[in-house]
């Protein structure tokens, strides 16, 4: 994940001195304070998911935007919840004598705010965006004995699920990324690089999401 966090940094340096030439010539942003947008892509952990998002947010100064911020994760499970649950169809496998596996999926749900610093005028524009907010993961884990989901009646077979595999949590969380917008007129668009960390127990989960989105102002 250090890598991540190095392009984003990288992204944030080198933006202004590559949007100079993009910035030249071009007309000022619109004037509408309000905006709301939406957008779509993928989000990655150990497996590579979905995500939808809205947002609705305010321009402060010319180069400067609080948002707020709702996200639909598809699967955010992490390497630690999976190995886990593979423990315990290992044990079903060796209890039982009959062949045994396991998944878990992992939706979530983010919503937080954020300050975003664009860094250059013009209908190009990068930008720079930090924050933070909670997630709301819910644990869907899915255990089956010789073909059959034996999920719901573990306990007879000796086994009690803990809150790293099942259940819902909400946990604290910081996000930042590295964008493009596109300005045309009233409406935009945009494209970002994103990183979110979820401060879940035992290990953060690290989630990378790429997307683009399109927006209008008022």
């Amino acid at each position: 994940m250090r890598h991540v966090w190095f392009v984003l940094i990288f992204g944030a340096l080198a933006a202004p001195a590559a949007a100079q030439t993009a910035a030249s010539g071009t007309s000022a942003a619109p004037s509408g304070r309000l905006f709301l947008g939406a957008g779509a892509g993928v989000a990655a952990v150990q497996n590579v998911g979905g995500v939808v998002d809205g947002q609705i947010g305010y321009k402060l100064t010319s180069r400067a935007d609080v948002i707020g911020e709702v996200s639909w994760m598809q699967d955010i499970v992490t390497r630690r919840r999976l190995n886990v649950a593979s423990d315990v169809s290992s044990f079903l496998q060796a209890s039982q004598g009959k062949p045994a596996t396991s998944t878990v999926e992992a939706p979530a749900v983010y919503t937080g705010a954020s300050l975003r610093l664009q860094l250059a005028r013009g209908t190009m524009r990068p930008y720079v965006s930090v924050g933070g907010g909670v997630a709301r993961l819910s644990l869907q884990p899915t255990f089956t004995l010789a073909g059959s989901d034996v999920t719901t009646s573990l306990p007879q077979y000796g086994v009690t699920l803990g809150s790293d595999l099942t259940g819902e949590v909400t946990k604290p969380a910081v996000t930042g990324a590295v964008g493009l917008m596109f300005d045309r007129h009233r409406w935009y668009v945009d494209g970002a690089l994103r990183l979110t960390s979820i401060q879940t127990e035992g290990q953060a989960t690290n989630v990378i999401r790429v997307g683009a989105g399109i927006g209008v102002r008022f």
